[in-house]
């Protein structure tokens, strides 16, 4: 049985409206429990059949003046998230990450929603506030893994975004719970093909991977998404070494025999199209009261632990699949010598690689967005 407290998401910041609305669906209906608010008017829960569009149940006279939470086990629509001209000034849309996109289970939906109650969004957004005044003047950011001592450059331009989702929602705005990311992309990602990313050198994959299914009814393409997802496992106990030149993949090496099959799921990607081998995405989770999910999970994108994480995303809207390694052992820095993400060990290369001087630039910033692979 799931428990909801209302007054525990921190998400809707500000007043609350008079109402909370749970929206579940019909897998759910008998699985959960409301728990009434003093914060609010009416309490109240709402199914959600397949069948129905969330765009359309918004208009629902029901639903004015609410605070929504939506959870979509087993939703038959690749994307839950509302379009934004359909939710109303006085509506705030917050969806559980249990996404079609990945497979789920009741376990994970419960995992997200202690996460969730443990979230302080106003500690993410004072994080994140943290990782934008070490990004400002600086040109350019380092990744550096000091276990294999390798180190890759990414040059800042105006075309770079970073978009904030933190789970903050105001007035007629939504997101995801639990949320706490930030990601850097290039802003005409949509493009049938995929800019790259001025970024040059080495990285090691090593750590969780989620591999995303945007067309989630088609049979073949679910067996190939787990046959990727399993050919990814092992980065969990040994790393690929990727590199780059202008963002692009252009060979990789096992850091260990067992990793070669990681390779080959990565190759058989590239085969699929070749614009998986464009990193299309950088992101760095914030949220430390997410716990690591050992399968194919959405909610591990937002996995921040004690000092960032770093995951790497391959793939778009606009392609089948969208993949995300999580990459706990790369520490980003600034070319101004700022650390963002990670925690470093002051060694030669370290210092070697910080030595470095570039022409500083102004970097997009996007609040309240959402991720590569939906928007």
């Amino acid at each position: 049985m799931l428990d909801i407290y209302p007054e525990k998401f921190s998400s809707y910041v500000g007043k609350r409206n008079s109402n909370f609305c749970l929206l579940v669906t019909p897998e759910l209906h008998d699985q959960v429990r409301l728990h009434d608010s003093e914060l609010y008017q009416d309490v109240f829960l709402l199914t959600c059949k397949h069948e129905e569009d969330i765009n359309q149940l918004l208009k629902s006279k029901k639903l004015h003046n609410s605070d929504i939470f939506f959870i979509p086990f087993g939703y038959d629509q690749f994307n839950p998230l509302p379009k934004y001209e359909n939710v109303s000034h006085h509506q705030r849309i917050l969806v559980a990450s249990c996404l079609p996109s990945t497979p789920n289970n009741l376990k994970q939906v419960a995992m997200g929603l202690e996460a969730a109650y443990k979230t302080d969004v106003e500690s993410l957004v004072e994080r994140a506030g943290i990782f934008f005044d070490k990004l400002d003047g600086c040109s350019g950011l380092y990744f550096i893994n000091q276990v294999y001592n390798t180190s890759a450059f990414l040059m800042l331009d105006e075309d770079c975004v970073c978009t904030e989702i933190l789970g903050n929602l105001g007035q007629g705005e939504f997101g995801l719970m639990p949320s706490g990311e930030v990601a850097l992309s290039q802003q005409d990602f949509k493009n049938i093909n995929i800019p790259t990313f001025h970024m040059q050198g080495e990285i090691i994959l090593q750590g969780h991977s989620i591999v995303h299914l945007i067309e989630f009814r088609n049979t073949q393409a679910l067996q190939f998404q787990e046959k990727i997802y399993t050919s990814l496992l092992p980065l969990l106990e040994h790393g690929v070494k990727v590199t780059l030149e202008q963002g692009e993949i252009i060979s990789m090496q096992p850091m260990h025999d067992s990793a070669a099959k990681a390779c080959e799921g990565l190759q058989d990607l590239f085969a699929l199209d070749k614009q998986y081998k464009k990193i299309t995405e950088l992101g760095v989770g914030m949220n430390p009261n997410i716990q690591l999910v050992e399968d194919n999970c959405s909610m591990n994108e937002a996995y921040g632990g004690e000092h960032n994480c770093l995951h790497v995303g391959l793939g778009t809207s606009s392609t089948r699949y969208h993949v995300d390694i999580l990459c706990p052992g790369t520490v980003i820095t600034t070319d101004t010598g700022h650390v963002l993400v990670g925690q470093p060990e002051k060694n030669k290369h370290l210092l070697d690689v910080l030595d470095k001087k570039h022409s500083k630039t102004m970097l997009q910033r996007n609040q309240n967005g959402h991720c590569v692979c939906r928007r």
